[in-house]
C-alpha cells in the first residue's frame, strides 16, 4: 500500500485482535488438518471534533495444513486495511483499500464472511477444482466514493474501484487465472416518503483476464495455444426500491438491464467462443430482505435476525475470462440468546444460459455460454461469549462445486468435457475457533 500522511489527531487508538481456528477437512475421500491464526493490528483516528475519521490496519493470515500421509504446508497472506474518511457539510468523502498477498492453499478460500445482521451476505469467492493447490494470490481492492446530500431528501453517490484477483504466476494462473479492473457508478437516492426510498444506479465495468500459457500439443503452433481473453466491457443501470417495515427490518425491490461486449475469435481461429456474440444484454434483479427488529444498542435478552437475498445479474468468470448470467441465492439467519448466539448460512450460485448457447456444458453448434457452474454451501455455528473482548465457537460447513468452463488457450479440437478449467468437489469441514481482542489502548 502507498504510505499515507495522517494529521495529528486528538483522539487516537489502537486495538490488537486476533482469531485461531482448527478444522479438519474430508474431499474425496482425502483428508487434512488445518490450523490458522488472524492476528489484527489496527490503528483508528478522529479529528475535526470527530466528524473525520482514519483506519489503519495489518491483517495477516497464517495457515499450517496437514494432508493426513501426505506431508504437510505452511502458508502467509500478507493483508491490509486502510480507510479515510472526511465529512464537510453536506459532503462525504471516503477513501477504502483491502489488499492481500502471499501464498495460500486454494481450500482456504473458502471461508465465509459470517453475516452480523446488516446488509446482505458477503459473495463467496469461486475456487479451482485442486483445493491442494498452493496458490502465489494476490486479491486488491480500493473504493474511493463521494456523497453529495443534494437536498435534506436527494443524495447522490458517486463511487469508483479498482480491483484486482488472482494467481500471479504461471503456476498459479492454471488453478486461479488473474482477473482486473476498474467499476465506476452514479447513484441517486431519494426518501420519498418516512418509510420509502428510490434509487438509481448507472454504472460501468471493465475486466481483463491473464490466463495461463499452454505449452504446445501434438504438434500445434504456441501462437495457436496462448489466446487471452479480450477485454470485456459492461454498461448497467439499476433501479431500486426501498421500504423500512421498522428502524433496522427492510426490504429491497430492483431491476435493471446490463450489457456486454467482449470480443471473441472469428469461425476460422481457434476456440470455444467462435461463433459468440460479440454484445449480449442481461436482464437484472434483486429481492432483498433484512429482518433485525430490535437495535443493538437496547441489549434484549433474545434476538433474532434473518436475511433472505435473491439476485440475478452478469457475472464474469475468472475461468474462461468471459461474462455469463448468474443466479446468487444467499440466507442467513442468527439467533442470540443471552451470551450465545446460533448461526445458520447458505448460499447457492449457477450460471444460466444466453443466447443460442449450451446448457450445463452440452455443446451445440454456437455456443453463447459454454460454461457450467453451480456452487453450495452451508454453514452451522454456535458462538460463546466467554467474555467483553473473548469468543469462543465451533460448528460445520459443507460446500459443492460443480464447473467446467472451456479455455481460449486450450488445445483445438477439445470436447466440452475436457476444458483447462473443470473439476467436480464436495468438501466437509468442521472448525473450531477462539477470538480475543484487547481493550482499545487510546491516547
Amino acid at each position: 500500500m502507498l504510505p499515507v500522511l495522517v494529521p495529528m489527531a486528538p483522539s487516537s487508538t489502537i486495538t490488537v485482535e486476533d482469531r485461531t481456528e482448527a478444522r479438519t477437512r474430508s474431499t474425496a475421500g482425502s483428508n487434512a488438518g488445518d490450523v490458522e491464526t488472524d492476528p489484527s493490528l489496527k490503528y483508528s483516528a478522529l479529528w475535526s471534533e470527530g466528524h473525520d475519521g482514519f483506519v489503519l490496519a495489518y491483517t495477516p493470515r497464517i495457515l499450517y495444513t496437514d494432508f493426513t500421509g501426505h506431508g504437510h504446508d505452511f502458508e502467509m497472506l500478507n493483508g491490509g486495511v486502510a480507510g479515510l474518511t472526511i465529512l464537510h457539510k453536506r459532503t462525504t468523502f471516503q477513501i477504502n483499500t483491502f489488499d492481500q498477498y502471499g501464498t495460500i492453499l486454494a481450500s482456504s478460500l473458502v471461508i465465509p464472511t459470517r453475516w452480523k445482521g446488516e446488509g446482505a451476505p458477503a459473495i463467496i469467492y469461486s475456487l479451482p477444482a485442486a483445493q491442494s493447490a498452493k496458490l502465489t494470490y494476490l486479491a486488491s481492492y480500493s473504493n474511493a466514493s463521494l456523497v453529495q446530500a443534494l437536498t435534506p431528501r436527494l443524495n447522490l453517490t458517486i463511487n469508483a474501484q479498482m480491483g484486482v484477483f488472482g494467481g500471479l504466476d504461471q503456476t498459479s494462473k492454471q488453478e486461479l487465472p488473474l482477473v482486473f479492473g476498474p467499476t465506476i457508478e452514479a447513484k441517486l437516492e431519494q426518501r420519498i416518503t418516512k418509510h420509502d426510498e428510490l434509487g438509481g444506479t448507472i454504472g460501468f465495468h471493465y475486466a481483463e483476464t491473464e490466463l495461463a500459457d499452454r505449452a504446445p500439443v501434438n504438434g500445434t503452433a504456441e501462437t495457436e495455444l496462448n489466446i487471452q481473453p479480450k477485454p470485456a466491457i459492461v454498461g448497467y443501470a439499476e433501479v431500486r426500491y426501498r421500504h423500512h417495515w421498522s428502524k433496522r427490518t427492510y426490504t429491497e425491490l430492483a431491476g435493471g438491464a446490463a450489457v456486454a461486449h467482449q470480443d471473441f475469435p472469428t469461425e476460422d481461429q481457434v476456440g470455444p467462443y467462435a461463433n459468440r456474440a460479440s454484445t449480449i444484454p442481461y436482464p437484472t434483479g434483486e429481492l432483498l430482505t433484512v429482518y433485525n427488529p430490535v437495535d443493538p444498542d437496547d441489549r434484549p435478552r433474545d434476538r433474532l435476525q434473518a436475511v433472505l437475498d435473491a439476485k440475478i445479474e452478469p457475472w464474469f468468470s475468472p475461468f474462461g475470462g468471459i461474462n455469463e448470467e448468474r443466479v446468487e441465492l444467499a440466507s442467513a439467519v442468527n439467533y442470540l440468546f443471552g451470551k450465545n448466539t446460533i448461526r445458520l448460512q447458505g448460499a447457492f450460485y449457477t450460471v444460466l444460459p444466453t443466447g443460442d448457447s449450451q446448457i450445463l456444458g452440452a455443446a451445440t453448434d454456437k455456443p453463447g455460454t459454454p460454461g457450467e457452474y453451480v456452487f453450495a454451501m452451508g454453514e452451522l455455528v454456535y458462538e460463546r461469549k466467554l467474555s467483553k473482548y473473548v469468543t469462543l465457537d465451533g460448528g460445520g460447513r459443507a460446500f459443492r462445486q460443480i464447473f467446467h468452463e472451456d479455455s481460449l488457450n486450450g488445445p483445438p479440437g477439445v470436447s466440452a468435457q475436457q476444458g483447462q478449467y473443470s473439476g467436480r468437489l464436495i468438501e466437509y469441514v468442521g472448525f473450531i475457533g477462539l477470538a480475543w481482542s484487547t481493550p482499545p489502548a487510546k491516547f
